[in-house]
């Protein structure tokens, strides 16, 4: 029997026998993850100067990291790391959209930008941890200054997603 699934991160709807080990969506794990009758507008909130400045800072690491996801998989030299440099470039382009939904404005369009990227697929994958760890660092000092239980939550959460990017891209320049 399909269930109605709601994701606290990112408020996407999931339909499905069960509840996914991440978000679809945005890649929260699955404790994040509620039944849909159970849900609340996460993103009605007053929000502090401290919380809309670091979301504003989080817009645009997202939105950069999405471009530079988007033309990686456009330089992908293989089917693998296109599917896979299209899809983080959605995930993270998915975390600049929660940025917007706490800060009540609208999302910016992704733009493709040829100069955001390396034509060398390894060194794309050393760029994409590079990125991934920084954000960590700043989502680390975003989530200590929260005061919002939602937005400590929400920085919570991208720690978590950012440190699973970091893991299998680790495996990926393995190979």
């Amino acid at each position: 029997m399909i269930e109605v699934f709601r994701c606290l991160i990112c408020g996407e709807t999931y339909l499905g026998e069960k509840k996914p080990s991440n978000c679809p969506f945005c890649g929260a794990h699955t404790q994040y993850l509620i039944k849909a009758k159970l849900y609340k507008d996460v993103f009605k909130i007053k929000l502090g100067a401290v919380s809309r400045n670091n979301l504003k800072k989080t817009l645009k690491l997202e939105m950069n990291s999405a471009e530079f996801y988007l033309c990686a998989a456009k330089a992908a030299k293989n089917v693998e790391l296109y599917s896979m440099f299209k899809r983080l470039a959605k995930v993270e382009y998915e975390h600049a959209e929660v940025a917007c939904k706490y800060m009540k404005r609208k999302v910016p369009a992704l733009k493709y930008k040829k100069k955001k990227c390396f034509t060398q697929d390894l060194k794309n994958l050393k760029d994409a941890y590079l990125q991934e760890d920084r954000a960590i660092g700043f989502y680390r000092q975003f989530a200590k200054q929260a005061k919002e239980p939602n937005i400590k939550r929400l920085f919570t959460a991208l720690i978590e997603i950012e440190t699973d990017h970091l893991k299998f891209l680790s495996k990926k320049m393995k190979r």
